[in-house]
């Protein structure tokens, strides 16, 4: 009777003892599961979600498009046209004193009066009628016209030109459009000083031209491309036929420098 007793006690015993480790192992089990989870989760938050893309915001305000004063460029040449646009407009040098003494030697040069004589060319011997009817002998040759070759000098250069500060880089172009001008048959025999006195009358660095297109001809400087680019732009120019009577018809035009048309209010 005391075995049995003795035995049922021991029993009771090591059931407890087994179920209590039991219950213990399986907290552990579990504890162990929500420490993984809780490590995954930690470690998906920390990875960079895609993030969307930002849209542009566009702001709307009631204002209307700026509006400037320039010149009607509306009856100029085609390569005079791309010359205003090109130098004036997009880069928006539309300020006094530059802006109307540029604008005044573009209208002039679009006269289309002032050329050089092609070197190559052969000569000859027309007689011709003038408007009177009465006979008269003349030479032809081929010519190049000194707005062909400003076009392409400042196209060529214009990079260039343009790494200059503002107020140097608009005083080399006007610099080359008076330096070309001087190279023209009908102002070869007139000094810089005069033509920039004639064809720069308003404008008030006119000794600063004159020392800038010496320095087109100094060697070494780094202003000699602009003589090598006159020089090149000779060997490409379109050519056109000329005779001597008609130089004689312009000598009058070039007395007289173009009015400035008024300015217009326009978007640039």
């Amino acid at each position: 009777m005391l075995n049995i007793l003795i035995f049922i006690i021991i029993f009771i015993i090591g059931l407890y003892t087994f179920l209590t480790f039991s219950g213990s192992g399986d907290q552990e089990v579990e504890n162990d599961i929500e420490e993984v989870v809780d490590t995954e989760e930690e470690t998906e938050n920390k990875v960079e979600q895609p993030k969307e893309e930002e849209k542009e915001q566009i702001f709307y305000f009631n204002t209307d498009y700026i509006r400037y004063k320039i010149f009607d460029d509306y009856n100029l040449s085609y390569a005079s046209t791309i010359i205003h646009w090109t130098f004036a407009l997009e880069n928006m040098w539309i300020q006094e004193p530059f802006y109307s003494s540029f604008f005044r030697l573009l209208c002039f040069l679009d006269k289309d009066i002032l050329c050089i004589k092609d070197r190559n060319s052969e000569e000859y011997w027309l007689n011709l009628r003038d408007e009177d009817d009465k006979e008269i002998d003349t030479k032809a040759y081929n010519i190049i016209k000194i707005l062909d070759i400003i076009s392409k000098v400042l196209k060529d250069n214009k990079e260039l030109i343009l790494r200059y500060r503002k107020d140097d880089a608009q005083q080399i172009v006007l610099s080359i459009l008076i330096y070309c001008i001087s190279k023209s048959q009908q102002f070869k025999n007139t000094n810089i000083e005069d033509i920039c006195s004639n064809l720069l009358q308003d404008y008030p660095c006119k000794n600063d031209i004159v020392y800038i297109i010496s320095l087109f001809n100094k060697k070494g400087h780094l202003l000699n491309f602009i003589q090598k680019s006159f020089k090149q732009a000779l060997k490409y120019c379109h050519r056109h036929p000329y005779t001597e009577y008609e130089e004689k018809k312009q000598k009058q035009n070039i007395k007289f420098l173009p009015e400035l048309p008024e300015k217009i209010l326009r978007h640039i």
